[in-house]
């Protein structure tokens, strides 16, 4: 997986909010993850097998995280 580039984490503007969110892959369908109760969209990362969990994921879907 060292060849894996972790996604830039872009920000979408509601009010006076920002909301972090990432992608990654680009199928047909757009799979969007919900995060738990603590979400960060760059931090979650660092858990053991969640980016490749992701990354198989983004084989089909193109797959949105967010910070909630």
């Amino acid at each position: 997986m060292s060849d894996f580039v972790l996604r830039e984490t872009r920000y979408a503007v509601s009010g006076d909010i920002n909301i972090a969110y990432q992608t990654m892959g680009d199928g047909p369908v757009d799979l969007i993850l919900i995060p738990g109760v603590v979400s960060h969209v760059e931090f979650l990362h660092e858990i053991p097998g969640y980016t490749a969990f992701l990354r198989h994921l983004s084989t089909f879907a193109r797959v949105v995280t967010f910070d909630k």
